[in-house]
């Protein structure tokens, strides 16, 4: 379990780190071929501004390194499991994945209260600085790279390979913390490491409920999209009235869609730490699907 979940991280990052080297080089390549000088603060400057390409295509990176992973795998242990299937990329009803979405949005609306009555932000500088270079393109880039891509990468490697690989061998709720923890280390800022962990607990709690990767995908979309369309398209003051609002639609809207997927759940899923995963790869396939 251990060898599974450390090769997944190093191949999230690795996806990241060779989209930063790659755009690196092609910024360096034209500025040296038009003549140019680039001094570090002009290179820091470019890189920042144009983040959420990098993490766009740090992200099919990240996709397409783990399908490789998952066909090693089968090929190491003579398998022939896809990862479509292991994650449990199910069909979900769609009410189930409308309030899941509707859970994203409230969480985001209760997050940026949460964040402006605290006054969080201004203790952790490097979290806005890390976030405004992602909202400096088209509304519609921002949604393809933290909305659509992100969620995508980050709940088939976070929840669909590691919490699935660790509930095998972990109780439940040990399985839920410990992914979730990992997930909120990746961000590597402690604002932003800390509300990522509770997402990837509440994501975390989605998809066991709903036994389908598609939830949880749509509630981290939902998270995503909703700053993105708050900041770019919206722009919204931040004052103490409009704050209030999101805080109160926020719980609401949370509170609603969390209640139905808990009273939809799957009846065998209860979230009470037992162990909900087969042990064996046989007892897998015959269980899964």
């Amino acid at each position: 379990m251990l060898g599974f979940v450390v090769a997944v991280v190093i191949l999230f990052f690795l996806a990241q780190m060779i989209s930063g080297a790659m755009f690196g080089f092609i910024v360096s390549f034209s500025q040296a071929f038009m003549g140019m000088e680039l001094t570090p603060e002009v290179y820091n400057e470019l890189i920042m501004d144009n983040m959420i390409y990098i993490a766009i295509l740090g992200g099919i990176l990240g996709m397409l390194f783990f399908w490789l992973f998952f066909l090693i795998r089968n090929a190491v242990k003579n398998q022939k499991d896809s990862m479509l299937r292991y994650c449990r990329f199910k069909k979900a009803s769609a009410p189930t994945l409308l309030f899941s979405l509707l859970a994203g949005v409230g969480f985001y609306l209760f997050f940026a209260a949460i964040m402006y009555f605290t006054q969080l932000p201004q203790y952790f500088p490097e979290h806005q600085q890390l976030l405004e270079p992602m909202f400096r393109q088209h509304i519609l880039v921002s949604i393809l790279g933290l909305g659509l891509v992100a969620s995508l990468v980050e709940e088939i490697g976070f929840r669909g390979l590691i919490f699935n690989r660790m509930r095998q061998d972990l109780p439940l709720v040990a399985a839920l913390i410990l992914q979730a923890a990992i997930f909120g280390a990746m961000h590597m800022n402690v604002l932003q490491s800390s509300y990522a962990f509770i997402l990837g607990i509440l994501v975390g709690l989605i998809y066991v409920w709903t036994d389908s990767l598609w939830a949880p995908i749509l509630m981290h979309f939902g998270f995503n999209t909703s700053s993105a369309v708050v900041v770019q398209v919206l722009e919204i003051e931040e004052t103490a009235t409009s704050m209030g609002i999101f805080l109160a639609a926020g719980i609401v809207l949370f509170i609603l869609s969390f209640a139905y997927l808990y009273k939809n759940r799957l009846p065998e899923q209860e979230i009470a730490g037992q162990e909900l995963w087969p042990k064996s790869e046989e007892e897998i396939e015959e269980t899964l699907y």
